[in-house]
């Protein structure tokens, strides 16, 4: 389940405080961002200046049952000044379903696509009476992920040129396929969130799905 819904007007101010405890530097607590390639791209206000920025993560990995994307984090400010923090973490904390047609696999990956089919065969065979709900507002074979809640590891703001508390800030990822590289990730990611978070977790098909996703996050855009 969702945490919260993504707000699309967020996408240019995101979340932000007035003020923290440690003094009158604004907190960020959740910036909003579009899928764009193998990454997620947005922007953010503080303080009356546009911050612009992009995660393109390069490898994913399952920490104590999570799905965690390490990759790179640009940030763009008003001055057109770019800096970059190598490395950095998320941590998928949440989904929200999404809507219309549900994204199928545009490359050869017949290893996920044969764990989906297995998994689909084991969640209707068990299917029947009462269910826990599941991490997406869809359902069943048809569900996928629109959103991805995702948890920033602590982030120093002066690294990264912005005048703002970033130690504790979500990304909502809105995943909006525009090409055949974006809907691959959509469907991974989705049956990644089913196989860990889903009512029937299932360790060895998220394994697929990350080795197939590594795969794909290490191709050249």
């Amino acid at each position: 389940m969702a945490s919260e819904m993504y707000d699309s007007k967020a996408a240019a101010g995101g979340a932000v405080s007035k003020e923290t405890k440690r003094g009158k530097e604004p907190a960020i607590h959740s910036i909003a961002a579009l899928q764009r390639d193998r990454g997620f791209a947005g922007r953010f206000e503080v303080s009356g200046g546009v911050y612009e920025f992009e995660y393109i993560p390069a490898k994913a990995e399952v920490v104590n049952g999570k799905l965690n994307l390490l990759g790179d984090l640009w940030v763009t400010g008003p001055q057109k000044k770019k800096q970059v923090r190598k490395t950095v973490r998320l941590a998928l904390q949440s989904t929200q379903g999404g809507l219309g047609g549900s994204p199928t696999l545009r490359m050869a990956l017949p290893a996920s696509a044969e764990a989906a089919a297995a998994r689909q065969k084991q969640v209707g065979a068990s299917a029947g009476g009462d269910r826990p709900l599941p991490v997406t507002d869809s359902t069943g074979a048809l569900g996928f992920v629109g959103v991805m809640y995702l948890r920033f590891e602590p982030l120093a703001g002066a690294q990264l040129g912005v005048p703002a508390d970033l130690s504790r800030v979500q990304l909502n990822a809105r995943l909006y396929p525009a090409n055949g590289t974006e809907e691959t990730l959509q469907y991974l990611y989705s049956r990644i969130t089913e196989a860990l978070y889903g009512p029937s977790p299932d360790a060895p098909a998220a394994n697929v799905f990350v080795k197939d996703l590594n795969q794909l996050l290490s191709r050249e855009s």
